[in-house]
Formats: C-alpha cells, structure tokens, sequence
C-alpha cells in the first residue's frame, strides 16, 4: 500500500520491476484486495450476517459507483483500439438496479468520492471493477443461502449477473492490459495510479468502508 502512496505522490511517474502491467497492478494493489475482505458489507455477506436493509444500502453504495465510473468510461473512444469492443457491454450499474427494483427501492445516484477523468485511470478503475466480478460470483453464491425464502433470494443480478460470461470478459480484459505493455507503455503508470486511486475513493465511501467486522 505505502507503493501506491509513493506513486500517487510522484504524479504517477514510478519504475517498478515486473515485466507486465498485470503483474504491476497485482502486486501494487494486493493489501487493498486484503482489505475488502474485512470491509463491513463484503464480510458480513461472506458470514452469512448480511441484513436485508444492510444489503439494500450496500447495493446503493455499489450503484452510485459504477454510474459514475461506467459514465466516465463511455465518454473514452479508444477502449476499442485495445481490443475491447464494446465498453458498454461490462457495465453492471443496470444490474444493481435491476436488484433494486425486486426489492422495490429507487435507486440513488449520490455524489462519489472519485471518478477517473483520463483514459488511463479509466482503464485503472475498469481493472479493480472488473477484478471484482470474479469474487462476485462467489459472493452472488450466498445471497440465495443468506435470504431464503424473502425476496432478496433472487437479487443475485449484480454478483453473478454475468454467469459463465465472467470469464471469458475478464480473459479479454487482460488481453487489453497486455496489449497496453505492448502498445502504449506511457499509460502504465497512469494506469497503476488509477487502480489505487480507485481503490483510496472507495475507502471514503462510508456506507461501504466505514464500519468494520471486529474480529
């Protein structure tokens, strides 16, 4: 984490030694995957203590997020020249609320903490969000378990709304991380900076972040 912080503090300018961006964003943004894992709505989930207001306000938190970041990632053309075709196809804020509307709430747009306004943090934000539909499956997998017999059973869109699809998308993402080492090397710092920019504005979201388990 104190890597994120050096190179956020740089501007983004930073040397690091792994061959791939793949490799980079891993390392650079692991004791940030380890702090979700005890972020308040995702454990609780994992536990099985998740309440159904809570995961109504979780699902708010998530939506108003990705809104704002798959609106900023609309607005870039050149997602297409790194083999990624359809950038609309990997937006899931339409998921959340599709979950939203089984449990009759509107949803809420709310302001967010951080939005990426280049391409590069864009690519960077897209990484953490779509690193985060493999881990959904398997929290989608609980949701079901958790809320038997209420209507929150079937509010399973946004965790494992892509089904066997999850994969393949992010294979391509990767594809897209490679092809930018490959290509266009000046966006891998920019990129890296994203990524735990992404990562830092989540923490002040304090619906999501603020309250932890106490283990």
């Amino acid at each position: 984490r104190a890597s994120c912080f050096r190179l956020l503090e740089r501007g983004g300018r930073i040397m690091v030694l792994e061959k791939g961006l793949r490799e980079r964003l891993k390392r650079l943004t692991r004791p940030f995957h380890r702090e979700v894992e005890t972020a308040f709505y995702p454990a609780r989930l994992l536990s099985g203590a998740l309440t159904a207001p809570q995961y109504r306000d979780y699902l708010q938190t998530l939506h108003s997020v990705h809104v704002a970041w798959e609106n900023s990632w609309a607005s870039f053309s050149e997602w297409s020249l790194l083999g990624i075709p359809r950038i609309e196809q990997r937006f899931r804020a339409s998921h959340a609320r599709e979950d939203l509307s089984i449990l009759g709430a509107s949803p809420l747009v709310t302001s967010v903490a951080w939005s990426p306004s280049t391409f590069a943090h864009a690519i960077g934000s897209a990484y953490v969000l779509e690193g985060s539909t493999l881990g959904g499956a398997i929290l989608g997998k609980k949701i079901p378990q958790i809320f038997e017999g209420k209507p929150e059973a079937a509010c399973v869109n946004y965790f494992a709304g892509r089904g066997e699809s999850a994969v393949p998308l992010w294979a391509e993402f990767c594809g897209l991380l490679d092809r930018v080492d490959q290509e266009r090397p000046d966006l891998v710092p920019s990129i890296i900076s994203g990524a735990c920019m992404a990562f830092l504005s989540m923490e002040k979201e304090p619906e999501f972040w603020s309250a932890r388990l106490m283990i």
